[in-house]
């Protein structure tokens, strides 16, 4: 999928490549066909980021006859990619060149499609956007033409992407939400996910923040049912990036350690280095250049692995900009030389102006006014045709500084005009996102409703024909059996009485779960809807001093919305028995470490510190949903990540206890009270006791936990910790030894 780690430097090469790893573009996974043993290894240097090992492997491979015809092409393809990423062009064309020959040679449609497809790629990196599209719109043609529908979505992207750079945003709208209806079409997740990143990406483009949001929730939900974390982690990734934009830096970092914590088991280098920089620029933005200089450090050193030259750009602007702040110039001015001469290497124009801009920064801070501002004068075009509001923002606030510095005051004044005066242009276009959001919201409330309302008039309808089935087998009965007939009409009557009580007794059930759940919700949605209302008012009223701060609070609110929308969705759906788990014999062990130490740098960051203790065998095996029970142990984390006092203690242990494997999370203090002991896993029921409880949460996490583990047949209760606070104990059935002996 289009991702934001991936928009330096490189964007449209590196999107490719994401692409591919989806199997989007894998004739073999549709074939089911076995892969041979050297495709296997090129996939997972590829998945590694090992973009030096894998060129060499498939030329080796490719040129000693070590794949298979249709692989043959599979293999030139990644090594066009591979090519890409590296940022050699001409060796990308030759290979492209050869892989369109053998293509058409072989009669393979497909594949032919995708050679148009890349020269697209090839052409774009190049900055010819126009040449680009009409290169998609012929492998577009082809795809058609051989009749796959993915494909078809997949080149729609392209085309999208392609009218984005060029700001003709509109138009790629168009052509993301035709790959969006193709998607649901052919009902295809990894396709309509793609459609949604993208339609998200536009509209961060074009500052519709709210709206990009909503797009990248979107994606979130379809990560998690497709159970892929590399892509759950990218799309928390996306929403950090738009919450950075929103100056929400608080949510900015949440979702960033949340990206990184699904990251780290994976160990992918290109990954790890965005989620370090991204943090090294929230550092950065809350004023803390030391840390700051520790994760962007860390940034440097995983796309030194890859050899990402275009990402170290990006690094290398940020490590000037830390370097400022520490008042090094020396270092700064080393650095901002570096980032300029590798993003006009690579073509990264944004990247590029945010070095000239940092170079401005630097000649201010020695007094050389007049320098910087020629060197703001020469930027100032490009980047307001850019539309990057964030840089017009910098390039204005610089100016205007450096113009009052130099004397010129009614220039400065005249900057400072201007800036604002495009300022408010761009508010009140976030400000008609943010009430389309909210009636977006609001409209989906309504729908949900209607929807459970028609389901319990399905489940009377069932009702009253399992009665006529089983009175016409009544009526059969008798007329075969007559001489029962007295029985037969006794036995009609009670069964009648009985269906009508269990009619009424269901009925008034549903009714009383209804009422319980609405008030529940009326409840939860009070608060946020007043929250609102009373914000707009202000807005509309023009009683708020500042309407960013207020566009915030609006965006926080609606966020709770979601959130509470998302988890009555889990528990309506674990209610209803459509609560699907896909079982699969795994090894405790390896299981559990690989979600506690997925978290473990997570809880260090938080100044806590975490403790494992297995006293399971080696081998040990468990028959469970591994996605889920992951989701289990990740939420009962994250809870005392979240409520345990710094400095604390989390303690995870798990053993074998007869037929059973006993897991349990303890944290440090503060503690909980024995009457909020109780009610933990009710629904909507937080404690009020030592305790803060999270104002984000809807208050339905440790329901939903218990709904997994009681689906999983196993058990979870909580008690208080010897470590002063709550104490959370699961058990989960163990498969027995005779089985384990087999296996």
């Amino acid at each position: 999928m289009y991702v934001y780690k991936n928009t330096s430097p490189f964007q449209i090469l590196i999107k490719a490549l994401l692409l591919s790893a989806l199997l989007l573009f894998n004739p073999f996974a549709s074939a089911q066909l076995p892969e041979s043993e050297p495709l296997q290894q090129a996939r997972k240097l590829q998945q590694n980021s090992q973009y030096e090992d894998l060129i060499s492997y498939l030329v080796d491979a490719i040129e000693n006859g070590e794949l298979r015809e249709r692989e043959r092409l599979i293999g030139i393809d990644m090594l066009v990619r591979a090519y890409l990423y590296r940022g050699d062009i001409q060796q990308a064309k030759e290979r492209n060149n050869q892989l369109k020959l053998e293509a058409l040679h072989t009669e393979d449609e497909l594949y032919t499609g995708r050679a148009l497809l890349n020269d697209g790629e090839i052409v774009q990196t190049q900055g010819k956007h126009l040449d680009a599209i009409s290169f998609f719109k012929q492998a577009l043609s082809q795809y058609k033409k051989a009749g796959n529908s993915k494909f078809v979505a997949n080149a729609l992207l392209e085309i999208s992407s392609s009218f984005g750079h060029i700001n003709q945003n509109i138009e790629a709208l168009s052509f993301a939400e035709q790959s969006l209806a193709l998607g649901e079409e052919i009902e295809d997740l990894t396709t309509i996910a793609n459609a949604y990143n993208s339609i998200g990406m536009l509209h961060d483009n074009m500052g519709n923040l709210s709206q990009a949001l909503e797009a990248h929730m979107k994606t979130i939900e379809l990560d998690r049912q497709r159970g892929d974390i590399d892509e759950l982690a990218t799309s928390y990734f996306n929403v950090a990036s738009i919450y950075k934009k929103m100056e929400d830096y608080k949510q900015a970092r949440f979702f960033t350690l949340e990206a990184l914590s699904l990251d780290l088991p994976g160990n992918n280098p290109d990954f790890l280095g965005h989620d370090y920089n991204m943090l090294a620029e929230l550092d950065l933005a809350i004023n803390d250049p030391e840390s700051a200089l520790k994760n962007a450090k860390q940034a440097e050193h995983f796309f030194n692995v890859t050899k990402a030259d275009g990402h170290l750009g990006l690094v290398y602007n940020n490590l000037a900009r830390i370097h400022l702040k520490l008042k090094d110039i020396e270092q700064a001015r080393s650095y901002i030389e570096r980032a300029q001469k590798i993003n006009e290497n690579v073509g990264q124009s944004k990247h590029l102006i945010q070095s000239l801009l940092i170079k401005a920064e630097i000649l201010m801070a020695q007094a050389q006014y007049q320098d910087a501002l020629t060197l703001l004068t020469s930027v100032k075009e490009e980047t307001i045709a850019k539309q990057n509001f964030e840089q017009i923002k910098t390039l204005f606030t610089l100016q205007s500084q450096a113009l009052e510095l130099a004397g010129l005051t009614e220039e400065a004044l005249r900057s400072y005009k201007d800036f604002y005066r495009l300022k408010d242009e761009y508010e009140r276009q976030n400000h008609t996102s943010i009430m389309a959001q909210l009636q977006n919201q609001m409209d989906y409330l309504q729908k949900e409703h209607q929807i459970e309302l028609l389901e319990s008039k399905s489940a009377v309808k069932e009702l009253q024909l399992e009665r006529a089935k089983l009175e016409k087998k009544q009526w059969i009965a008798g007329l075969v059996l007559l001489v029962l007939l007295l029985a037969v009409i006794g036995y009609r009557e009670r069964t009648k009485r009985k269906l009508a009580a269990l009619e009424k007794r269901l009925l008034a059930k549903s009714v009383e779960q209804k009422n319980a759940m609405l008030a529940e919700v009326a409840h939860e949605l009070r608060s946020p809807l007043t929250a609102l209302k009373l914000q707009i008012e202000s807005l509309q009223y023009n009683l708020e001093d500042d309407p960013k701060t207020a566009y915030l609070r609006l965006n926080n609110k609606i966020d709770e919305l979601n959130k509470l929308i998302e988890d009555l969705y889990d528990l309506a759906r674990a209610d209803n028995g459509l609560l699907k788990l896909n079982f699969e014999t795994l090894d405790f062990q390896d299981l559990f470490e690989e979600i506690t130490d997925g978290y473990r740098e997570v809880v260090e960051h938080k100044g806590l510190k975490l403790q494992t203790r297995i006293d399971v065998s080696a081998g040990e095996l468990v028959s469970v949903d591994a996605l889920r029970i992951k989701q289990v142990i990740a939420n009962l984390l994250r809870n005392s990540i979240h409520y345990t006092s710094a400095p604390g203690t989390i303690l995870c242990t798990a053993r074998r206890i007869d037929n059973s494997i006993e897991i349990q999370l303890e944290d440090s203090a503060p503690g909980v009270s024995a009457t909020d002991m109780q009610r933990l896993f009710e629904r909507m029921y937080r404690a009020d006791g030592t305790k803060e409880h999270d104002n984000q949460g809807s208050g339905l996490g440790l329901s939903i936990c218990k709904s997994l583990i009681e689906a999983h047949n196993g058990s979870i209760v909580a008690s208080e910790s010897r470590l002063g606070g709550l104490k959370i104990t699961i058990h989960l059935p163990a498969l027995q030894q005779e089985f384990q002996k087999a296996a």
